[in-house]
């Protein structure tokens, strides 16, 4: 899948530079920032940004 094979480069990516993948914590309401529930980082992001994202290509 696409989003895997991207998730892991830049995965890869952070590595280098010693950062872990993690979500943004929402303290209170933020009502521009996406905020889809997702139990890991991956699908965080890939359901707030990365679909998001295809859409609008689209």
């Amino acid at each position: 899948m696409v989003w895997d094979a991207l998730y892991e480069k830049y995965v890869a990516l952070a590595e280098e530079f010693g950062i872990d993948p993690s979500m943004p914590r929402h303290a209170g309401r933020h009502r521009h920032m996406p905020n889809a529930p997702a139990s890991t980082p991956s699908q965080y992001w890939k359901t707030n940004m990365y679909i998001p994202f295809m859409d609008h290509l689209l």
